[in-house]
C-alpha cells in the first residue's frame, strides 16, 4: 500500500480543478468483547495539501498534475485519482503521458467495477512497448452512492483530518457544510449557485477508493493503550507546521 493519496477533479470550462493530497494512516479501534469483535485498526486520511482553481486550460491542469506527482516525496509512494465523469478521456490522456491515474466515472446506479483495454490503448504503444497487448484497467466506474456513503461514513466517525494551515481550508468546510445528495436522481451538488464542490469530489474519491481496498490492507501491529503517540500530518513535506509553500507548486 502506497502512503499517498493524490486526488484531482478535472474541471470542464466553467467548473472548478481542485487537487488534494491525502497521507494515508490507521486509527485504532477497541473491539466489543459481548459482540466477539476483536480490537483493529482501520483506515484514516490526513489531508496535507489542498489547492483549487477555475477557467483553467487542459495544458494547466496537465502541468500542475506533473508537477505535484513528481515531487520526491510522491514519487514512487502515491496513488492518484482522477475524476473524469462529464470531460472524456482528453485530459486524463494528458495525465498518462506522466503517471498511471486511477480515472473515476461517477454513475448514477449498479455497483462499482472496473473496465479494462490494451496497456497500448491506455498509454500509447511507444510508451507501452512489449506490454501493449496486456489488458489492464482504463477507468473505474463508480455510483455516486457508493461515494457519498463512503464519504459520510469516514466523516462521520472523524477519520478525516485537515492539517492545521492548510490552504483552502475554510472553502473545504464550506463546501462540506453546504453539500445535499438527493437520493431519488442520484445527484450530489452544491446548496447555492455560488457555492462549488471540487473539494467534496475529492474528498469522496478518496474516501471511496480506500473503503473499496480496505480489504487489501494488511493490518499492522496494535500500540499498547497506555503508549501515547501522536502524529503530524506535515512532517514528511517540511519541517515547518504548513506545507512547503516556498516553491511555486506551492502557491
Amino acid at each position: 500500500m502506497k502512503e499517498y493519496l493524490a486526488v484531482f477533479d478535472i474541471a470542464s470550462k466553467r467548473d472548478r480543478y481542485a487537487e488534494m493530497i491525502f497521507k494515508r494512516s490507521y486509527g485504532y479501534i477497541d473491539g466489543d468483547p459481548r459482540a466477539g469483535s476483536p480490537d483493529r485498526l482501520l483506515s484514516e486520511l490526513q489531508c496535507v495539501w489542498a489547492w483549487h482553481d477555475e477557467n483553467l486550460r487542459y495544458e494547466e491542469m496537465e502541468k500542475r498534475y506533473k508537477a505535484l506527482i513528481g515531487r520526491k516525496e510522491l514519487r514512487g509512494n502515491c496513488e492518484e485519482l482522477v475524476d473524469t465523469t462529464g470531460v472524456g478521456d482528453a485530459v486524463v490522456e494528458r495525465f498518462r503521458k506522466h503517471g498511471f491515474p486511477h480515472a473515476i466515472v461517477f454513475t448514477n446506479g449498479g455497483r462499482a467495477h472496473p473496465v479494462y483495454e490494451e496497456i497500448g490503448r491506455i498509454f500509447g504503444e511507444s510508451r507501452a512497448g512489449e506490454l501493449s497487448p496486456m489488458r489492464t484497467i482504463k477507468e473505474w466506474l463508480v455510483p455516486r452512492k457508493d461515494l457519498v456513503s463512503a464519504g459520510g461514513l469516514f466523516l462521520e466517525q472523524g477519520r478525516v483530518a485537515f492539517a492545521k494551515d492548510l490552504p483552502f481550508r475554510e472553502a473545504i468546510e464550506s463546501q462540506l457544510t453546504g453539500f445535499t445528495f438527493n437520493k431519488k436522481k442520484q445527484k450530489y451538488m452544491a446548496e447555492t449557485e455560488d457555492l462549488h464542490d471540487d473539494f467534496v469530489v475529492d474528498i469522496l474519491m478518496a474516501c471511496w477508493w480506500v473503503q473499496y481496498n480496505e480489504n487489501e490492507i494488511v493490518e499492522g501491529e496494535v500500540l499498547p493503550k497506555d503508549e501515547e503517540t501522536s502524529w503530524d500530518p506535515l512532517a514528511s513535506f517540511s519541517a515547518k507546521d504548513e506545507p512547503m509553500r516556498d516553491t511555486a507548486l506551492w502557491r
